[in-house]
């Protein structure tokens, strides 16, 4: 008899269990895409405010703006840039 009980109880609790993670899930997918988002819009009014020699001088056209501003969470990890060396050469250069 207690097995059944706690036979029952574990197919009440794990889709409750299930759902409450997913939960979570979704509300902290909801945060990044919020913050990513204010990123993008605090990037491009900075960048709006510059002139175009300014821009220039940074190796940046105005219709470039757009895709930098939401493109920063492919470039934004500064501390492990994406370079790539060639192994043949290690101590030589």
């Amino acid at each position: 008899m207690t097995q059944h009980i706690l036979t029952v109880s574990n197919y009440l609790l794990n889709p409750i269990s299930e759902f409450l993670f997913n939960l979570g899930n979704v509300s902290n997918r909801l945060a990044t895409s919020y913050k990513e988002s204010r990123l993008a819009r605090q990037t491009m009014k900075e960048l709006h405010a510059l002139n175009d020699k300014e821009l220039n001088d940074i190796g940046i056209a105005r219709g470039d703006i757009y895709y930098i501003a939401h493109h920063l969470k492919e470039t934004n990890d500064v501390r492990y840039p994406k370079t790539y060396s060639n192994n043949n050469l290690k101590g030589w250069v």
